[in-house]
């Protein structure tokens, strides 16, 4: 329960977040970014590189930017 509960919250939260950046197509964008969030904490979690939230970042920005189009 406490996990699906995080999992709602979460994906609301992006959700909230990209609509009040202004972006159109919420449900994909906020999808993508949960998506990207859920590799990187991983991807930071099983190989301890500090550089996977600079990449995460980059991505994520790489997202926000190709949405604007």
């Amino acid at each position: 329960m406490a996990t699906k509960d995080f999992r709602t919250w979460l994906h609301e939260l992006f959700a909230v977040l990209v609509a009040a950046a202004g972006f159109r197509d919420l449900r994909m964008l906020s999808t993508q970014l949960v998506l990207l969030y859920d590799g990187s904490n991983i991807a930071a979690a099983l190989d301890a590189d500090p550089a996977v939230a600079r990449s995460a970042r980059d991505a994520a920005a790489a997202l926000m930017a190709a949405a604007r189009r």
